[in-house]
């Protein structure tokens, strides 16, 4: 049966606000830290407490953002399955993911590079009011090509990141919080834009059932 989305995708963009405080956060705090690696690396003035500090603040950001980043990878991928197996119910066939498919696309390597992008354009496709046979060539949001293209730019900069860790010198710890920081820039976007393909999707499968059974209540 039909289950709305709406109390889903509520909890996902809830949890994608707590996401993007945290990446700020962790930007402000890795800005410190690149401050501080200057001054070692130029022979300034530093302490060996300012050291602990800064590992320790970096630790407890890094345990926290992990959480929250387990957390929104499971509401989001709890939402997604729940939007998949609503669109049988809607009178959508044809499509080529199922909900378990869905799910599993974002965890297959090479996959999981263009897989996640094709079953939310899908999922935008079969959401459409408009009944029609060929739904999925239907025009889809521009905001799925932005919010793929900032998530996998920003997971390219995290891969690299630890390239120059693996230098272990003060000048690839530099360069390695530049690129991490960098990688979060670019994925703050791409949280605001999935937070509002969430809301579009949802919405869109929400008007497609009620003017569906306010047809069949006529």
């Amino acid at each position: 049966m039909y289950v709305s989305p709406r109390g889903r995708a509520n909890l996902v963009v809830g949890v994608f606000a707590v996401y993007l405080l945290v990446e700020i956060i962790y930007i402000v705090s890795t800005l410190g830290e690149i401050s501080l690696l200057q001054r070692i690396r130029d022979g300034g003035v530093y302490t060996y407490e300012e050291i602990e500090a800064n590992d320790v603040r970096q630790g407890i950001i890094f345990l926290l953002y992990l959480c929250v980043y387990i957390v929104l990878g499971i509401v989001f991928l709890v939402w997604q399955y729940r939007v998949k197996k609503n669109e049988p119910h809607l009178g959508v066939t044809g499509t080529r993911f199922s909900p378990g498919c869905s799910v599993w696309m974002w965890f297959i390597p090479l996959v999981n590079l263009f897989g996640p992008y094709l079953v939310m354009k899908e999922a935008w496709q079969a959401s459409s009011s408009e009944t029609t046979d060929s739904w999925d060539k239907l025009p889809v949001s521009p905001l799925l090509g932005w919010w793929w293209g900032f998530w996998l730019i920003s997971g390219f900069a995290n891969i690299a990141t630890q390239i120059f860790l693996d230098a272990e010198d003060v000048t690839a710890f530099i360069n390695a919080d530049l690129l991490s920081v960098a990688g979060s820039v670019i994925a703050i976007p791409s949280a605001l834009f999935a937070m509002v393909l969430v809301k579009g999707i949802s919405a869109r499968q929400e008007t497609r059932y009620q003017n569906a059974h306010g047809l069949l209540g006529g």
